[in-house]
């Protein structure tokens, strides 16, 4: 029994690292998504503003480039300092494939140091659910609102 606990806390804990992969990649995406959406709007700023007052065409392409790569930079800081909790997701995972609060109450358990006498079937359980988690249909990939406005900007 204590290897099935060890089994199953191990398939739990790689359900975690999955969903916490997956929070991470869709919260960069939407940040690069976010900053390509301010280059565009910068960058017709600066074409709107060389209409107006003409400047020498190399220091338009460096401000050009500039309005690109600032705000990339800005998302990849950003998308660094980001943190996601692990809780947080189990509960969304629970939510979303309405699994009744299985397993983010077995990943309490397991962090929690007093021993509950309901673990082993718990953490079990949660090990069968998170066997057949998918985490495309918990933390869905969406397209950021601001960028339905990119067709008219350009």
């Amino acid at each position: 029994m204590l290897g099935r606990l060890g089994d199953s806390e191990d398939i739990l804990h790689h359900a975690v690292r999955t969903l916490v992969r997956r929070a991470r990649w869709v919260q960069r995406r939407e940040l690069v998504l976010h900053a390509l959406f301010i280059g565009v709007c910068l960058w017709l700023a600066l074409a709107i503003w060389y209409r107006f007052i003409p400047m020498p065409i190399g220091r338009l392409a460096i401000f050009g480039l500039a309005c690109f790569v600032l705000p990339m930079l800005g998302a990849l800081i950003l998308s660094l300092w980001g943190r996601v909790e692990p809780l947080t997701l189990l509960i969304r995972a629970d939510r979303a494939l309405k699994l009744q609060e299985r397993l983010s109450t077995a990943y309490e358990l397991l962090k929690s140091s007093t021993l509950h006498p309901f673990r082993p079937v718990l953490v079990q359980e949660a090990a069968r659910a998170a066997r057949s988690l998918n985490p495309y249909r918990v933390i869905p990939t969406h397209t950021p609102r601001a960028l339905r406005w990119t067709p008219f900007l350009l």
